[in-house]
């Protein structure tokens, strides 16, 4: 039986837990064994060539480390570049006086910082000759000149600004990029971790019953383009759920997938089920210690939604054709947790298209917000939809009323106000802004980064037209769209989450600035949520009196 020597099986088991996955942890050989090449190592790589400085910027995990290990073996021998590893560690005038120094030997320079001290580094260079560019950059007079604020754009105004800004600078935010819907990460991360595994083998400690290695499995069926492919789209799904996913959590989830988190001799030791460490189990498994798992099971899990046309089959055993992997299936689940993994089974492995099969599991609430952030849907109509779903969450009506309000056409500035003490609070609007003055803006990367990483894809942006950095806008992520479509459906606003109306009540607030001057006669709408009843009165503003 071939098996990894002891200290490479110890690494590839310790990607799971994090520890290999830490690029401070690991020399640069046991770094390039999971490294997957992209597309940003080779735009730092152009760039630094270009004499331009890069600061790789993010949160923790995001992989700063672990680039700056990678670029510095791929530089050219004839490119003498400056280096600040992991510039979060040391103090900022340390970081200065070294940058200080590349740059008055004319070498370009690159950092690797975390967010928050990145901007203590940009507070401390204002009013320096040679560093200003450096506050100048993180903290502009204009939001629209701030590199950070800026590295996602969305309006056609905003793009053509970002053209004309040069800080002779570029700061790449990792915490935007978007790693599982990247499908060359993907696919080069579970072609380097299933290379490792498959010399793996628990066949000689297999239990009575048991007929083949789960890992041997795993490494297999991972490798097939089709099973990769419904895996894929389980991840963008989560990814449009809002979950950013750093590469340590990547690593961790697919190490845990292939070998269970453990080494072959503790595989069996439980007495589990034959299919508990087969992958579709393992994605699921409640025990898997990763914030990506619990996004997994938290956002979709074929095991526990309903599939009207496929579950009684499953049952049953009548689902003998069209499965990608060869092995025999067994006739009938022996009870529920053996149907839980056919379902899964059937989703990652069945040749129907997983497109099809998410079609029939989720609700139509979800499927219509996919569409929407993916840009499938008419603006128009996206637009009038979500202005109608704002105003029934301030004003709901009896079912169909808000079409005879013009709900759809007018967004009301509702305003939460108390006519006395006592008395229940209601929402009242004076101003409106008309549909056709707003529109759906979606996140795409500022120009001058090219394509050197794909971005989050996860919200759209309600704002006026002619949008720029600082003006309203309401942010349209899951968690807002099912705020509002759970208004829509009749949740009053008294036990909607109080950061939800939050965010709304500074949206519409701030967009008083956009109706236009006041008239001396004007329609005010009263609403009665509870009641569900909107009164409307006119008013005369300069007489002070009802009409």
């Amino acid at each position: 039986m071939l098996d990894l020597a002891q200290p490479d099986r110890d690494y590839l088991i310790g990607l799971y837990n994090g520890h290999s996955a830490i690029a401070e942890r690991v020399d640069a050989v046991q770094l390039q064994r999971i490294h997957v090449q992209t597309s940003l190592e080779d735009s730092v790589l152009r760039w630094l060539a270009q004499k331009r400085d890069v600061i790789l910027t993010g949160n923790p995990g995001d992989g700063k480390t672990h680039l700056m290990q990678i670029l510095k073996n791929q530089l050219p021998q004839q490119l003498s570049v400056g280096y600040e590893e992991d510039a979060s560690q040391r103090k900022a005038e340390e970081v200065l006086e070294n940058w200080r120094r590349c740059k008055q030997q004319g070498q370009p320079f690159l950092m690797a910082i975390n967010h928050a001290p990145l901007r203590r580094l940009a507070e401390i260079a204002e009013g320096d000759v040679l560093f200003g560019f450096l506050h100048d950059s993180i903290f502009p007079q204009r939001q629209s000149d701030s590199e950070i604020e800026n590295f996602i754009v969305y309006s056609e105004e905003q793009r053509t600004q970002q053209s004309r800004v040069n800080h002779g600078l570029l700061i790449v935010d990792l915490s935007q990029r978007e790693l599982l819907t990247d499908d060359r990460i993907i696919d080069g991360l579970l072609d380097k971790l299933c290379d490792l595994a498959s010399v793996l083998s628990c066949e000689h400690f297999l239990p009575e019953g048991c007929r083949r290695c789960p890992i041997r499995y795993n490494v297999q069926t991972l490798s097939n383009d089709s099973i990769r492919r419904n895996v894929k789209e389980v991840l963008a799904l989560v990814a449009r759920r809002g979950f950013h996913a750093t590469m340590r959590d990547l690593i961790g989830l697919f190490t845990f997938a292939i070998t269970g988190g453990v080494t072959c001799e503790a595989l069996w030791q439980n007495h589990e089920p034959h299919d508990y460490y087969d992958y579709y189990a393992l994605l699921y498994n409640p025990k898997a210690r990763n914030k990506l798992f619990t996004a997994l099971r938290e956002t979709f899990d074929p095991g526990q939604y309903a599939d009207a046309r496929m579950d009684m089959a499953l049952w049953q055993g009548e689902v003998e054709a069209g499965w990608w992997c060869n092995e025999e299936i067994e006739q009938r689940p022996s009870d529920l947790n053996a149907l839980q993994n056919r379902k899964r089974r059937y989703f990652f492995e069945h040749e129907e298209p997983a497109t099809e099969k998410l079609r029939r599991m989720l609700s139509v609430s979800e499927q219509t917000f996919d569409d929407l952030v993916q840009g499938k849907r008419s603006e128009q109509q996206v637009v009038e939809e979500l202005i109608e779903m704002i105003n029934l969450l301030y004003a709901p009506l009896r079912y169909g009323e808000g079409q005879n309000q013009g709900y759809r056409f007018r967004l009301r500035l509702w305003n939460n106000h108390r006519y006395s003490v006592g008395q229940s609070p209601g929402y009242v609007a004076m101003r409106s802004i008309p549909s056709d003055k707003m529109t759906i803006y979606y996140p795409t990367l500022n120009p001058k980064y090219e394509d050197a990483i794909q971005i989050r894809h996860d919200h759209v942006l309600l704002a006026v037209k002619q949008w720029e950095p600082g003006a309203p806008a309401l942010r349209i992520d899951w968690e807002m769209y099912q705020a509002l479509n759970t208004a829509k459906e009749g949740k009053l606003i008294d036990v909607q989450p109080y950061h939800i109306l939050r965010r709304l009540d500074l949206f519409l607030r701030s967009l008083g600035f956009e109706v236009g001057r006041a008239y001396a006669e004007e329609a005010i709408e009263w609403s009665d949520y509870r009641q569900r009843r909107l009164i409307t009165m006119r008013v005369h503003r300069d007489e002070q009196r009802y009409l």
